[in-house]
């Protein structure tokens, strides 16, 4: 049985490679890849509102802000200027009057500048008892005066006050809640016309007299007037 060990472990031995045919395999893979002088991509993320994993060289850079945008989320935003901007929803960059010219391929919302209280005529609201996910988009000016748009959710009884849980939402983004309510005007998304409606006396609701949309509930605070005077698509992712 010895033996028979002996001859096993011998043959095993003579098929490891030497590091001199490692290494000689490894120069020849480096020469042929500096022969063909071909750039090899990476990938990357894109940072429109695709968030899809490609290739470097299917990106391209913004020479502002540097985000990286795919071919298909790649000029949608228009510029005064008449320059392409960044679509990308955390860009500091982003001109303030910009307008999205086509529509995106994931779930956006246009803007409907009416005003009215909760729809009473819409079924799909959350039960009295249950647990709700709130997502609120505040929009404000960031020191560089351009539009940002800061996203935050929360989980919370649908009992709760509306007007509480926006506050609850400002102030973890550390924002003074009194001010931005003041000066502000909240939407709500109104699943039924896929639209946001302005939403006035929203102290005296309660979040199950708001309608949800995909097991949410979604809020927008304009503080700075953005919704007021042109078409504006908002991701809530």
């Amino acid at each position: 049985m010895s033996v028979s060990y002996a001859t096993i472990e011998s043959e095993i031995i003579s098929e490891e490679p030497s590091c001199q045919d490692i290494l000689g395999k490894a120069n020849e893979q480096l020469a042929s890849l500096l022969s063909d002088n071909t750039i090899h991509p990476v990938i990357a993320i894109c940072d429109g509102p695709c968030q899809s994993a490609l290739p470097s060289n299917k990106l391209i850079t913004l020479g502002r802000c540097e985000h990286y945008l795919c071919f298909s989320c790649f000029g949608k935003v228009l510029n005064t200027d008449g320059s392409f901007g960044c679509n990308s929803s955390y860009c500091y960059y982003q001109d303030e009057t910009s307008t999205i010219i086509t529509t995106y391929a994931n779930d956006y919302t246009s803007i409907d500048g009416s005003t009215c209280s909760a729809e009473n005529d819409y079924d799909d609201y959350p039960g009295q008892n249950e647990m709700v996910v709130v997502k609120l988009v505040l929009i404000e000016r960031n020191p560089y005066n351009a539009t940002l748009r800061v996203h935050n959710e929360i989980e919370v009884p649908s009992r709760l006050n509306t007007r509480e849980i926006i506050e609850i939402l400002l102030e973890d983004k550390k924002r003074d809640s009194k001010t931005l309510l003041k000066v502000g005007k909240l939407y709500y998304l109104h699943g039924g016309s896929g639209r946001l409606r302005k939403l006035k006396d929203f102290a005296s609701l309660n979040l199950f007299d708001i309608p949800q949309v995909k097991n949410s509930v979604f809020f927008v605070l304009d503080t700075i007037g953005h919704l007021n005077n042109q078409p504006v698509k908002i991701s809530f992712e």
